[in-house]
């Protein structure tokens, strides 16, 4: 593990060179977060984590610095957390599908919860006791082509492990949403080749949330970003100076937290 200007960068758990390529699909730039608990347990006290720890996880890791290396995708603008619902009424069976996730996202559209046709990034976290139909995963993203509608789920565990497998899955939703973006070669257009799949064993703690790395192409590793650095922000933003420093960017120059604010979406 090495740290490259206060960055967290690390191998990917796949032999060879490691390049990306984009299939000239969406990104999800601009999509806003909402999270959804489903089932009754997320009202018990004693459900350990709680819905408004994972939610508060959520809001922290996305004011961070964990989402400045998605800039080089092409994901410029901020990405916030638009809400956080709890749902207890309907309980999910024990045993899901991905068709049950589908039902229960479009029903809170239809019922006007959210609005039909927003380009939503919907991640249900499920409760204890329910397990994946297929197995074998921790969480998974995909498309709904009904809506359409980019969904996910994360599995019930320790803080650590939702935590971990929520941000997987949010850096594929964004760069990859229904599997015809940006994925690491050999592209799959069936079993999606994510730049969260070869990061799996990278993870690190950024204010208290363990958070899972995602491959960036322009460090040639599984990058973790701890703290912002002006020099990469610009850099991966693809933004050069042309030798006249900042000034070749805007005129009069912004303060620097107006700058970093420009660059960022909000201060760090």
């Amino acid at each position: 593990m090495s740290a490259g200007g206060g960055d967290i960068l690390t191998p990917p758990n796949v032999a060879g060179p490691v390049t990306v390529s984009n299939g000239g699909g969406p990104i999800a730039a601009g999509s806003p977060v909402q999270l959804i608990f489903w089932g009754d347990a997320w009202s018990d006290p004693t459900t350990n984590p709680s819905a408004a720890q994972l939610t508060q996880d959520v809001h922290s890791m996305l004011l961070g610095p964990w989402r400045a290396g998605l800039r080089q995708y092409g994901l410029l603008n901020p990405i916030h957390l638009d809400g956080s619902l709890t749902v207890g009424t309907w309980q999910p069976p024990a045993t899901f599908q991905q068709g049950d996730i589908e039902s229960l996202v479009l029903t809170l559209i239809e019922g006007g919860v959210y609005v039909s046709g927003e380009l939503n990034l919907y991640v249900v976290m499920m409760p204890p006791n329910t397990n994946f139909g297929p197995g074998g995963i921790n969480g998974e993203h995909w498309r709904f082509i009904l809506g359409p509608v980019w969904l996910a789920f994360v599995l019930f565990g320790s803080r650590a492990f939702m935590t971990t497998t929520f941000s997987h899955e949010l850096a594929e939703m964004l760069t990859d949403p229904d599997g015809s973006t940006w994925q690491v070669n050999p592209r799959n257009p069936i079993n999606w080749n994510e730049i969260g799949d070869i990061c799996q064993s990278s993870t690190a703690t950024l204010s208290g949330v363990t958070l899972q790395a995602y491959w960036s192409q322009q460090d040639n590793a599984c990058l973790i970003p701890q703290a912002p650095s002006l020099r990469k922000t610009l850099s991966l933003a693809q933004i050069t100076l042309g030798g006249q420093g900042l000034r070749s960017i805007q005129g009069p120059m912004p303060s620097l937290n107006a700058f970093v604010d420009q660059l960022y979406g909000s201060t760090l």
